[in-house]
């Protein structure tokens, strides 16, 4: 599973809709159905409870438009909270912010003076989930002003009220890149990461603000020279075995001699469960012979803890 930076995941996109031809606003579009989907399968009774769509202004609330839309049209009450005025948006962002409006939506527009007086806000406990689509992957540095505050007071009502919050992509607050947190952050319950993962999904402390990570396929292509490229992927017990399985295979008629002897050499004082360890996945790696080297006043103790082991024994000194 790769893991993108900010820039290489722009430069995905940016493939996908001049090089493929395909629209930002179909993939903006499978983003937010994404995540809906995620919601009505996943969180069916507490969408009973109404959902809260906190909306940014870039293509991150252009998701969350998306998301409110789907919502609304499956019957789900839904209350949308933007934190720019919708004739200030632009590009896809706007089209579905209007998109939601003409399917019967209401858009609540807060302001740095007056956030705080939006019923929608001040009742956030009484939600069953709130969607972060405040910030994505472009956001650096610390939330300010009023959207910090509001994040703040959303944390503290969403643990009150035993709201679910799910982000799109990453929780708004966190650095794409890096994972670091300098200031206020939305703890998420769930995040929805949109095609692959980020580092902030796995790095901490902001993977820590994820919740449960989910990657959702929003149609860029993962065979594309952009993502295939990238090095970088998350190591998975999945992954380890298929990248061991052709040295653990053995056929019957093979010797152990004939697969290899490793030597572990360590343990001092009270620091005997590294070459322990160490000798142990060499055995489940497939080594045909392990020699075990400790000090000779650990060498009886380690020698009877794993049976295929040999042992030998060093003066202490």
């Amino acid at each position: 599973m790769k893991i993108l930076l900010a820039e290489e995941m722009r430069t995905a996109d940016s493939a996908l809709f001049s090089r493929i031809g395909v629209p930002s606003r179909a993939v903006m579009e499978s983003a937010g159905r994404e995540v809906a989907g995620f919601l009505l399968e996943q969180m069916p009774d507490l969408l009973g409870q109404g959902v809260l769509v906190l909306a940014g202004s870039g293509n991150n609330g252009g998701d969350g438009f998306v998301v409110a839309r789907t919502l609304l049209g499956q019957g789900v009450y839904v209350e949308m909270a933007a934190v720019k005025a919708v004739a200030e948006l632009k590009g896809d962002a706007l089209a579905n912010a209007l998109a939601y409006q003409n399917a019967g939506g209401r858009i609540v527009e807060l302001t740095p003076e007056h956030w705080f007086e939006a019923e929608c806000v001040r009742g956030i406990s009484s939600f069953g989930v709130v969607v972060d689509a405040l910030c994505g992957t472009g956001f650096h540095g610390q939330l300010q002003g009023f959207i910090g505050e509001l994040v703040d007071y959303l944390n503290t009502q969403a643990e009150v009220g035993n709201v679910a919050v799910v982000s799109i992509d990453l929780p708004s607050g966190v650095e794409t890149d890096t994972g670091a947190v300098n200031g206020p952050a939305v703890s998420a319950n769930a995040t929805i990461a949109l095609q692959c993962l980020k580092p902030a999904h796995v790095c901490y402390p902001g993977a820590g603000y994820c919740g449960e990570t989910f990657v959702a396929d929003i149609g860029v292509c993962v065979q594309m020279p952009e993502i295939e490229s990238v090095q970088r992927e998350l190591i998975t017990e999945e992954s380890i075995a298929a990248l061991l399985q052709e040295y653990i295979y053995s056929p019957p008629e093979e010797h152990k001699g004939e697969r290899g002897h490793v030597i572990v050499i360590g343990g001092g004082a009270g620091h005997l469960g590294a070459p322990r360890m160490s000798a142990e996945a060499a055995l489940v790696c497939g080594s045909g012979l392990v020699t075990l080297v400790v000090p000779d006043k650990a060498a009886q103790t380690m020698a009877c803890s794993v049976r295929e082991l040999m042992c030998l024994a060093l003066d202490s000194d």
